[in-house]
């Protein structure tokens, strides 16, 4: 244990503070994605959401026209066949670009909701609507008071890449004696029992 960590076991002795657990963290993580999808949800128009569907809908299918394309073309060896096969790749590949596109816009819109709403109610309440809920909040691991707006920026965008992204930033959690994932480290705070 570091010498860091060994203060803010005290401290957090010394304040009787208690961390939050693991289940309670994931059930406010739940929470906080279905309130993220309903905004996105609200904020995009009947066009978009149908967008979206058909993208995601074109991306499967044209993946699967990908492959039975390439056993035709590796079955027949016939040039007049390649080309008119290369043909048809290229138009499947320029449909899974356009489709490819508007999920890369969606995506781009979830991340931007997700980190205006953590880091909003992070700065403001020290914790989420999700946090809120299950009675748990985020503090600087320094002063035990709410994170700074840097904080909460910084902890909502690594959250969101490497949390909901990759499920990477939660590996760590388990390891950690104080529960800390990794955007949790990255913006020095821990999620305590409020």
């Amino acid at each position: 244990m570091t010498k860091k960590d060994e203060i803010l076991e005290k401290a957090l002795f010394r304040e009787h503070l208690t961390l939050a657990s693991f289940p309670k963290r994931i059930l406010a993580l739940i929470v906080d994605v279905i309130i993220v999808s309903i905004i996105a949800s609200l904020m995009l128009s009947a066009n978009q959401k149908e967008s979206v569907n058909t993208a995601l809908t074109s991306i499967s299918s044209i993946s699967a026209d990908l492959k039975v394309q390439a056993e035709i073309q590796e079955k027949n060896g016939a040039t007049d066949t390649k080309s008119d096969l290369s043909k048809t790749q290229m138009q499947l590949a320029s449909q899974l670009g356009d489709a490819l596109h508007v999920v890369l816009w969606y995506i781009v819109l979830l991340f931007v909701i997700d980190v205006i709403y953590n880091s909003l109610f992070l700065y403001l309440y020290g914790a989420s609507l999700g946090l809120l809920l299950v009675k748990a909040k985020v503090v600087d691991s320094t002063y035990f008071d709410k994170p700074r707006l840097t904080q909460a920026i910084t902890r909502s965008a690594i959250s969101y890449i490497l949390g909901k992204t990759f499920y990477i930033s939660f590996i760590f959690a388990p390891f950690d004696k104080f529960k800390r994932t990794l955007h949790d480290r990255w913006s020095s705070c821990i999620v305590i029992n409020s």
